[in-house]
């Protein structure tokens, strides 16, 4: 998927979509309520939900809206989300992984985490080559 503008969708529209639509409609959909939806929990919910989709390019969708959501409301529940970008930084799809990284990144950047914060144990190494 390359940079494509997505228009305004609703958590519910989103939501509906992940549960009817095709893998494309719920992808973006997704996508694009983490871009333009101002009820943070909601939005949560549902990226959470889509982060354990059996489409790829949903679940990889799912965690870039996370990082979106660290980016936007300056905020990232470290609780709810660190399992999540766990579990996707060691995702069998190159896509998911590489959102996963990204997301981490956001998370410390503009949510305040730390690495510690989603490291799995002591061997992962999230900024791996840059000294840490």
């Amino acid at each position: 998927m390359g940079y494509e503008y997505l228009p305004d969708t609703s958590v519910d529209v989103a939501a509906a979509l992940l549960e009817t639509g095709t893998e494309d409609q719920a992808s973006r959909a997704t996508l694009a309520a983490a871009l333009h939806s101002s009820d943070q929990d909601a939005l949560l919910a549902l990226l959470l939900r889509a982060a354990k989709s059996r489409s790829a390019l949903t679940r990889g969708n799912a965690i870039l809206g996370l990082g979106h959501l660290a980016r936007r409301f300056s905020s990232l529940d470290r609780i709810l989300v660190a399992p999540t970008l766990r579990e996707a930084l060691s995702d069998p799809d190159q896509y998911v992984r590489g959102h996963a990284t990204s997301a981490v990144e956001d998370a410390r950047t503009f949510a305040g985490w730390a690495e510690s914060d989603v490291r799995a144990d002591a061997q992962l190494s999230l900024g791996a080559g840059r000294g840490r």
